[in-house]
């Protein structure tokens, strides 16, 4: 719902706009969660989130018996490779992963750029692919959309002011302290309609941070050759939400600001158009 790939007021997607033009796009996507595990989790396997819920010990990864995309496709001679910056999809104990375990299936796991912008899982997703003309498969996980909010120095500004006479967690973006009040019914606080003008604009800022990142990625693929043979899929595990229906942040509830999201399709000879049914994140890996 902020991204003017969707038609969104402010231009927060001005690649995958253009991008779109050459693709399908399908308007009525939803991921099968509205937080990264278990939604990742179904992506990758195309079964239903319910299966990965109470693995012994809060494990969180990816289960023995159900075969995923990247394992189906290492198999038939792909080279598997996972750029992550996520604190959750990792190969090992993370904040917010104890124990790891999203590198099953893959030949390569890279977490290097945990919680930072965009341009680092262009640049490493770039240096790991494959050259001596091997099929790969490249996961590349941005997480820049995710408070606190910080997006990179050339789109700052874009959409907010400096924030002064805000409270110190929204000038930074920081939906912690709100996110408990709403939640836990920890201290009470109230974002002042400044206070949520300012967290929007950061985080649609954040929003421009990928499509700048995604951007690299796709021009990196482009100069080395490989982007027209290549099968190119854009999507998301979650959105945000910023008090629709009196919640915030992520992991809470499925309303359409927390499931609802982008879906866009791009492959050889496929050509454009727009799917206007409703689809599931689960069947990108059986397509």
């Amino acid at each position: 719902d902020h991204t003017s790939l969707y038609g969104y007021a402010r231009d927060t997607t001005p690649f995958l706009r253009q991008l779109a033009l050459g693709g399908v796009l399908f308007e009525q996507a939803r991921a099968q969660a509205s937080c990264t595990f278990p939604s990742v989790n179904s992506i990758l396997s195309g079964r239903h989130p319910s299966i990965y819920l109470g693995q012994p010990g809060g494990h969180l990864g990816f289960l023995e018996a159900v075969p995923t995309l990247q394992g189906v496709l290492r198999e038939r001679g792909y080279r598997t490779i996972a750029v992550s910056a996520s604190t959750v999809v990792r190969k090992n104990p993370g904040p917010h992963n104890r124990y790891g375990d999203f590198d099953r299936g893959f030949d390569v796991f890279d977490e290097e750029c945990m919680r930072r912008r965009a341009p680092c899982i262009a640049e490493r997703s770039l240096a790991a692919l494959p050259t001596d003309g091997t099929p790969f498969f490249l996961y590349a996980h941005y997480t820049d959309p995710h408070s606190p909010y910080d997006p990179s120095p050339t789109f700052k500004r874009r959409f907010t002011q400096r924030g002064a006479g805000l409270r110190l967690w929204a000038r930074n973006g920081d939906l912690g302290a709100m996110r408990e009040f709403v939640r836990n019914g920890g201290r009470k606080i109230e974002p002042t309609a400044a206070e949520m003008e300012h967290l929007i604009g950061l985080y649609d800022e954040d929003i421009l941070t990928v499509d700048d990142g995604i951007r690299r990625l796709l021009e990196g693929l482009e100069q080395r050759g490989l982007l027209r043979r290549t099968v190119v899929v854009v999507m998301a595990d979650h959105g945000e939400e910023f008090l629709e229906h009196g919640g915030v942040y992520h992991c809470t509830t499925t309303y359409d600001e927390l499931v609802r999201t982008p879906l866009l399709l791009l492959a050889p000879g496929l050509g454009a158009g727009r799917v206007t049914v409703a689809v599931e994140n689960l069947d990108v890996m059986p397509t």
